[in-house]
């Protein structure tokens, strides 16, 4: 509701502020892009390559703002309705997306990645997980997707674009491969997340189970003690010697579940969700590469 709330003062205030704006199409001769989060972001500016200085590309949840809890500003709100290319997850954190972009009168491309997935979506407590950006074979998908957009609305470089998208997913099916290497000679195939649980497209892709705290990125603050117990008797069934936790984690749940366990003294490993990074500080890629050493240390 509060979000609800938000948006709606948003909308009384984009008349006042229509005139202030800096960054749109007509202000600077250039076609513009908005991405909602990061991955979309990184996947963009490697697509457009050395022509991304001719492109106005803006990230709305930069500065290490987590997608759960972003609220768009009335300047977002004018961002998005300026924008030739609206890149967005589609799920519940930025479902509002649709309603902003319907007053814009433009002719723009709009790029829903769960709407993309189609029937790859994953169906979580009896909702959606969006989440979609952590399968690196999603993200493959997606790429493909955002040259052939960017190819509409600036055919002249249509070819550059391919290419560099080309060169780019080459990289991603590399790291998948490497990702599977691991999966195959791992002690076990299971994890346990001793946290929220975002990272469902990437244990699917790798044939993983995964026993969590939390059944996605769920608003509850605790986990039951029950759960708690029945996650290191998981632990201690699977023979795993690392709990997973979150970005952001404080690891107390973690040390909870640990010291319900036989041995008391595992270890935890962090991957990183991508839920709440600053885009000049990271890219995809070096993320997912990261993930991939913590994946090795829980699966062994």
């Amino acid at each position: 509701m509060k979000r609800l709330i938000s948006i709606l003062i948003c909308f009384i205030m984009i008349a006042v502020l229509v005139s202030c704006r800096v960054t749109n199409t007509s202000d600077t001769g250039k076609k513009s892009i908005v991405c909602t989060t990061f991955p979309q972001y990184d996947w963009t500016m490697n697509i457009l390559g050395d022509k991304a200085d001719e492109w106005n590309i803006s990230i709305l949840l930069d500065g290490g703002t987590d997608l759960h809890n972003f609220q768009p500003s009335a300047e977002d709100i004018i961002t998005i309705n300026t924008s030739d290319l609206l890149i967005y997850v589609g799920g519940g954190s930025d479902g509002w997306v649709e309603d902003v972009f319907k007053t814009n009168s433009a002719d723009a491309e709009l790029i829903n990645l769960m709407q993309t997935l189609g029937d790859g979506v994953l169906e979580r407590d009896r909702d959606y997980d969006e989440h979609v950006w952590l399968s690196l074979e999603n993200a493959e998908e997606f790429c493909e997707v955002i040259s052939y957009r960017l190819g509409i609305i600036d055919p002249d470089n249509a070819a550059e674009y391919n290419r560099n998208c080309d060169a780019y997913t080459e990289k991603l099916e590399a790291l998948e491969e490497r990702y599977e290497a691991v999966v195959d000679t791992a002690k076990h195939k299971t994890l346990v997340f001793a946290d929220r649980y975002p990272f469902a497209y990437l244990c699917r892709d790798l044939g993983l189970t995964a026993h969590t705290a939390f059944s996605g990125c769920s608003a509850d603050t605790e986990a039951s003690f029950e759960r708690m117990v029945e996650l290191a008797a998981e632990i201690d069934g699977a023979g795993v010697s690392a709990v997973v936790v979150i970005d952001s984690s404080d690891r107390k749940l973690a040390q909870t579940v640990i010291s319900n366990t036989k041995t008391k003294n595992l270890s935890t490993v962090e991957l990183n969700s991508m839920q709440s990074v600053i885009a000049e500080d990271a890219d995809y890629l070096s993320i997912m590469e990261k993930n991939l050493d913590a994946l090795k240390i829980a699966l062994n």
